[in-house]
């Protein structure tokens, strides 16, 4: 999907692909500081599952499960002509994430059934797979908008608890749909944390430049910030590829503006958090600019029983490797 999307005369910055389902593609997004979830939805076949106009489908599914009050994201807004939709973000782990680190808390098991309770007297069912739910303060949301009559075959009880432990069924799953550099990439983003010190490199016009930079991660997203009129940020606009580094790892991205720190509201909670002075001294600054990096290719060192090993993750094809380091 191109970079920037119109949705009712909305600009949404298109950030990430979050996942592909029968129905669509959905991506984080970013408009007016403000992240949400754009689904675009797709028509090609589904070998299990049969179709109507599925945009009308989830719209009146959507209806039907906030009646019967199932948590969700909300409804922002709909482009019925492109078949788009732009949904609330629901920040958190997924359950699927959740059970498979073995953290899974029992108050999702709980509001689950609770939702099985409301599901079953209105005679519907929802997909219970746990990459359809995340547990965010507390709350447990089914974050996809699919419902449909009830049959007993598909409800919790007989087919989604099977999917909700440590099962051989859900192991089996997390086999042949779950590729090595998704999970060290996960590995990697969870070691990584919420903030760090890095330098960063731009070029532009035959120049490099490198400066300590106060980076914050969001969903394997890079963001900094910048003032207009420094260095950096001519070299970013002509050039929007650039490096960052710390210790034993080395990030290669593509950068992109999204408009001033205080209009991101995540962004600055979390850079308060971790860069107080920081944040106190130049977010609040006119000149300031909010950019972030989208990494294309991450190198690690790490050593193993004392031996240098290169661990590479490559965005384009998803590659990922971990090789020994032998030097002549």
């Amino acid at each position: 999907m191109e970079q920037t999307v119109i949705v009712n005369g909305t600009k949404y910055t298109i950030l990430k692909l979050l996942g592909k389902g029968k129905g669509g593609y959905s991506y984080l997004a970013l408009a007016g500081g403000n992240y949400v979830v754009l689904k675009q939805i797709h028509h090609e076949p589904c070998d299990y599952y049969q179709f109507g106009d599925k945009l009308e489908s989830e719209l009146q599914d959507y209806k039907r499960l906030r009646n019967i009050g199932i948590p969700m994201p909300e409804l922002l807004d709909v482009d019925r002509e492109k078949e788009r939709i732009v949904k609330e973000f629901i920040e958190g782990e997924t359950v699927y994430d959740l059970v498979l680190r073995g953290v899974l808390p029992e108050i999702c098991q709980e509001q689950v059934e609770d939702m099985c309770l409301r599901l079953g007297t209105a005679g519907l069912n929802i997909d219970y797979f746990p990459t359809n739910f995340i547990l965010r303060e507390g709350v447990l949301y089914y974050i996809d908008y699919e419902c449909n009559d009830y049959m007993e075959e598909w409800d919790f009880e007989h087919w989604g608890v099977r999917y909700w432990s440590g099962t051989p069924e859900l192991l089996q799953y997390a086999r042949n749909h779950e590729n090595e550099f998704r999970r060290q990439q996960s590995s990697f983003w969870a070691a990584f944390g919420e903030a760090k010190k890095m330098v960063l490199s731009t070029a532009a016009k035959d120049r490099v430049s490198s400066r300590m930079m106060s980076i914050i991660q969001m969903e394997g997203l890079l963001y900094f910030q910048t003032d207009q009129t420094f260095l950096k940020y001519r070299q970013l606009a002509e050039n929007k590829k650039a490096a960052l580094c710390m210790d034993n790892i080395q990030i290669e991205g593509v950068c992109r503006e999204l408009g001033h720190p205080m209009e991101n509201e995540r962004f600055a909670g979390l850079y308060r958090k971790h860069f107080p002075g920081s944040f106190e001294r130049y977010s609040g600054l006119k000149n300031e600019r909010l950019f972030v990096m989208s990494p294309v290719y991450i190198k690690r060192w790490i050593y193993r029983e004392g031996l240098p090993f290169e661990e590479v993750f490559e965005a384009e094809g998803e590659r990922y490797s971990l090789t020994e380091y032998q030097g002549e």
